[in-house]
Order: C-alpha cells, then structure tokens, then sequence
C-alpha cells in the first residue's frame, strides 16, 4: 500500500476533505514565511506600479514628510503618502491591491491558504484536521482579528502578543483562537 503522503486524501459527502492521517502544525518559522512572501508579493506589486505611474518618488517624499510630522499630531504618514499619488496612480493602484485581494481570496476558497501559506505549503484547518469554511476564515480570522488587531491603544500589543502566541506550545496565534483553526503544513 502506497504511503498517505502520496495518496489524495479522502472526501466526504459534503466535499469536504476528511482529516488527514498525520497532522503536523506549521512551525513559527514556516508562518513566518508565508506572511512575508504575502506581504513582499503585495508591496513589490504596490512599488512597481507607482513606479510605473511616475509617483513613487512623490510617495516616499510625502511618506518622509508625514513620518517626521506624525510625532507633532499630523496625519497618518501612509495616509498622507497616498494623497501625494496621481488620480492615474490611485487608480492603477487601486487595481493592483483589487487584483491581489482577488488571488487571495481564489487561495483562500480553492485550497483554505493564502498565496504566502501556498509557496511554502501549509493550509488552514480546524483543530480537529478538517478544513476550514472559507467563510470562517475570512470573517473570523481576517475580519474580526483586523478589528482587534486595530483596536485605539491596544491592537499593537493585541497583535504583537497575538502572534507571539504561535511559539507556544500549540502554535496558534490569536486570530487563531478566535476562529478555532489551526495551521497546518499541507
């Protein structure tokens, strides 16, 4: 008999897929890196673009200006970054962020991992080893974990503290128990 790492896994009547045979949790290392292949994707996407608009010197002009005034109550610096763009950069970079949104979400509803969780291969399940409802994951563990997360005061330590979490013992972060998932490596 062929091992379970080479065999599909089983699917139930609903379609979902049954727990698989030997869960491993995802180190802190391999959600470490699937969060930074999401955010360098995303931000190499947002550079070249305004790149290609003629704003990027204009962005990280206003971006310096805002940083060095945000002390003195001025404004957000990457809000005030943003007003410096052209209306054609707006747009083109409103496109990109829809178009990334877009693949992740195609991710999150094909295979319950984002583009990052994809390249270094692991997924989102519930404790138990079943998949996670799509649906769960994007309200209660992006959603609500953003709510938290930007909490006046406390998001920063909330989420510090909240990711800190996955070098626990049961490696899962806040929005993790807030969702009841867990990482799994695929």
């Amino acid at each position: 008999m062929p091992s379970s790492e080479t065999e599909p896994e089983p699917q139930d009547q609903a379609g979902d897929r049954s727990p698989a045979t030997t869960l491993r949790v995802a180190s802190p290392w391999l959600r470490l890196s699937g969060f930074l292949f999401d955010t360098l994707l995303y931000t190499a996407a947002s550079l070249l673009t305004l790149l290609a608009t003629g704003d990027l010197g204009s962005f990280f002009d206003a971006l310096e200006k805002a940083t060095s005034e945000a002390g003195q109550g001025g404004p957000l610096p990457m809000a005030a970054a943003l007003e410096s763009v052209s209306p054609a950069g707006a747009n083109a970079w409103g496109f990109v962020t829809a178009l990334y949104l877009g693949l992740q979400a195609a991710f999150l509803f094909r295979g319950r991992q984002s583009v990052g969780k994809a390249i270094v291969g692991t997924r989102i399940h519930r404790p138990d080893g079943s998949w996670a409802n799509p649906w769960r994951i994007l309200g209660l563990r992006v959603i609500a974990a953003m709510l938290i997360y930007n909490l006046p005061y406390l998001g920063g330590f909330l989420w510090m503290g909240g990711h800190a979490m996955v070098l626990g013992v049961t490696r899962r972060a806040l929005h993790d128990y807030v969702a009841d998932t867990v990482v799994l490596e695929a």
